[in-house]
């Protein structure tokens, strides 16, 4: 089923047709409007530009040349995201349209029937779900830059 969404980005509106089978997204302009079969769902799912933290885990089995492969694809498209907090897992300040996009990449590059990978959103206020211990820090992107 094809979803019509609107959403808003540095004050401009903008309105995108989101296909849930194929994972796929086009954006619509006045000269493409929705095609037949795709019906207006705003108040479904709306996009929005508040981020959300997304911790992403992965295992992916590295017994063969190809796993092996896949696993440094499946870091590569976490780390342009999101910064590494341990071996196979990722943090991630995303927005709907970014969290979406990720997940698709990530589909792309595992083996469903051989790796594993989960996706967790933290509830907000974030800072109240976490805890660290140990010499690890994340880095703090909304806190003061300090040179």
């Amino acid at each position: 089923m094809a979803i019509f969404r609107s959403f808003t980005v540095n004050g401009h509106d903008n309105n995108a047709i989101f296909d849930n089978e194929t994972r796929h997204a086009r954006s619509l302009s006045p000269s493409s409007p929705p095609q037949a079969g795709e019906r207006d769902a705003v108040s479904l799912c709306e996009f929005s530009s508040t981020l959300m933290l997304i911790i992403i885990t992965y295992d992916v089995s590295t017994v063969t040349a190809a796993g092996r492969k896949r696993l440094r694809r499946v870091a590569k498209v976490c780390e342009s995201t999101g910064q590494r907090v341990q071996n196979s897992v990722f943090e991630c300040k995303v927005d709907q349209m970014q969290l979406e996009e990720l997940e698709r990449r990530l589909l792309e590059e595992i083996d469903e029937k051989e790796d594993c990978l989960r996706l967790y959103r933290l509830t907000e206020p974030v800072e109240l779900h976490i805890k660290e211990y140990g010499n690890f820090r994340a880095v703090d992107f909304d806190g003061a830059l300090v040179i």
